[in-house]
């Protein structure tokens, strides 16, 4: 009778065993779970915090507004003993931020105002009319036409002299960037597009009408306003297309350098969304 009662009383308590090992099992195993859940979510947390924060980056980095300043550089270049002097003041540009392409056009300016003229030409040793002056002379000087909506063009006068001569020359020229790609904008093809040559060409001959009738604007070598656009130069003046001739070039020297401004509205569905023009 004892030892059946010890057989079940070991029964029992095997089972009993049993029973608590397998709870110790899952509980333990329920706090493992559980532990590998928070740590999941730790570390989902950690990297919520981590896009949070390279969003707030790329926000800011985007909205970030580039600032422009245009600086003024002036140099003198004499060439023998005071034969020739060139007087040059030229545009630099500074940003807020780094910006690697603002070099590159710095450096374009600078070129630009010392390949204006070809300081080998100068003649030293020449009789001048006037001992006390150079036999030649230069300045030249810049305007910021456009600085706004990532369209910079400045505009250059060139004045010279020559010792002796009836009158002073004067020539103009221009350079524009745009600043969202960081090229040169070089041909009105550049911004313009589809057949805008005969629209500019028409509203050219509306505001100088040049004819034999008109003696004011005759020139010996008379040019046609066709022919005239080919000549033309431009540059973008708060949104509006300037066109312009040196002095002789499309009328007489007495007239200057001849401008016409192209407003915006004369070039309406000549240009894309994407262009220059489309951001004024």
């Amino acid at each position: 009778m004892n030892k059946k009662l010890l057989i079940i009383l070991g029964v029992a308590m095997g089972g009993l065993i049993v029973v608590v090992l397998g709870i110790a099992v899952w509980v333990l195993a329920d706090k493992v779970g559980n532990l590998e859940k928070n740590e999941d979510d730790v570390s989902q947390g950690d990297q919520n915090e981590n896009n949070n924060n390279q969003n707030d980056k790329s926000d800011t980095e985007d909205n970030e507004t580039i600032s422009i300043v245009v600086d003024s550089v002036s140099g003198e270049v004499v060439v023998g003993n005071n034969d020739c002097v060139y007087n040059h003041t030229y545009p630099q540009l500074t940003s807020n931020i780094e910006l690697e392409y603002i070099d590159e056009i710095n450096e374009d300016l600078q070129q630009f105002s010392a390949h204006s003229v070809d300081v080998s030409t100068c003649e030293t040793g020449f009789v001048k009319m006037n001992p006390t002056a150079p036999y030649f002379s230069q300045d030249l000087s810049f305007e910021s036409s456009n600085i706004s909506n990532d369209v910079f063009c400045f505009v250059f006068d060139i004045s010279y002299y020559s010792n002796g001569a009836a009158h002073p020359g004067f020539e103009k020229d221009s350079v524009c960037y745009d600043l969202r790609n960081s090229e040169e904008i070089e041909d009105l093809g550049d911004f313009l597009e589809g057949d805008y040559r005969e629209p500019i060409v028409d509203y050219y001959e509306t505001q100088i009408p040049i004819d034999m009738n008109y003696p004011e604007f005759w020139n010996e070598d008379f040019v046609s306003p066709d022919n005239a656009f080919d000549l033309a130069k431009f540059y973008i003046e708060d949104g509006d297309l300037v066109l312009y001739w040196q002095p002789y070039e499309i009328g007489s020297g007495a007239m200057g350098a001849i401008e016409v401004v192209v407003p915006l509205s004369e070039l309406a569905g000549l240009y894309s969304d994407d262009s220059v023009l489309a951001r004024f």
